[in-house]
């Protein structure tokens, strides 16, 4: 996994996106039982105003159907029909080796800016537009990295 977590902008956009999406699960549902539920789909809404690049294996969207795909970026959301575009990282054309040599080469990244070129990261990586209606996704994952110093780590989600 990418070290790029201990970069404090980056701790600094995670928590702004979970607290928006916090502040947008908590006016639009007062229903406990599915609150986490619209967590996962405030925090994909909220990542349409925000600009960046998420790398991969960070946070993961997983839909009513079962299918998941690890976010890129939202580049594109629709108020009036609750649809949005979220683009994701498209890992399909990898080998395990692949993805063995992608986390390696995360890992050595200092910059979130050096993400704008997946192809210097790794060559088989590539990424694709996901057209869905709001609705669809069942929740988000964010995975943090395993090796993340104890006393660097920021506390995100729920207890």
């Amino acid at each position: 996994m990418p070290n790029l977590w201990l970069n404090k902008d980056w701790q600094f956009a995670a928590l702004f996106a979970s607290l928006l999406a916090m502040r947008w699960v908590t006016s639009w549902s007062s229903n406990m039982e599915t609150r986490g539920v619209e967590y996962g789909r405030g925090l994909i809404w909220t990542l349409a105003k925000m600009r960046g690049i998420i790398p991969p294996f960070v946070l993961e969207v997983i839909l009513i159907d079962g299918s998941h795909y690890y976010v890129h970026s939202v580049p594109i959301r629709d108020e009036e029909t609750k649809s949005l575009v979220v683009r994701i990282w498209d890992l399909r054309a990898m080998t395990a080796d692949d993805i063995a040599d992608l986390k390696a080469s995360l890992s050595k990244l200092r910059s979130r800016d050096e993400l704008s070129d997946e192809r210097k990261i790794h060559s088989r990586l590539d990424w694709g537009n996901l057209r869905i209606e709001l609705k669809q996704i069942a929740y988000c994952i964010e995975w943090h990295d395993r090796l993340w110093p104890e006393a660097e780590k920021l506390e995100l989600g729920f207890r």
